[in-house]
């Protein structure tokens, strides 16, 4: 079964995906915020990130690329990054921080 870890500090969407996704037989846990989210990465060791991008305390650009930054923790994590921001310069930094 996969896991996925949903970072995101919306409680309902998080469990909007969480019940969408475990429909579709992946195992799926949520982080309100990212210190948060960085215990859990390295607990449950996800097969992908689901990550907003709009945050508290670190957005999630940074937490893309403080994940990115220790390959030797995370491994090469799919990050699928979530946003309300349709602003194209958006789209291309989570993409060069390596997210999806």
């Amino acid at each position: 079964m996969k896991k996925i870890l949903i970072l995101d500090d919306d409680e309902k969407l998080g469990l909007l995906l969480t019940q969408y996704l475990e429909r579709h037989g992946m195992e799926c846990h949520v982080a309100l915020t990212p210190p948060r989210g960085f215990e859990m990465l390295k607990k449950i060791k996800p097969d992908l990130l689901i990550l907003d991008v709009m945050l508290p305390v670190m957005d999630g650009f940074d937490v893309c690329k403080e994940i990115r930054s220790k390959s030797s923790i995370y491994g090469n994590l799919p990050i699928l990054m979530l946003t309300a921001h349709a602003e194209v310069n958006d789209r291309i930094a989570g993409l060069e921080l390596g997210g999806v």
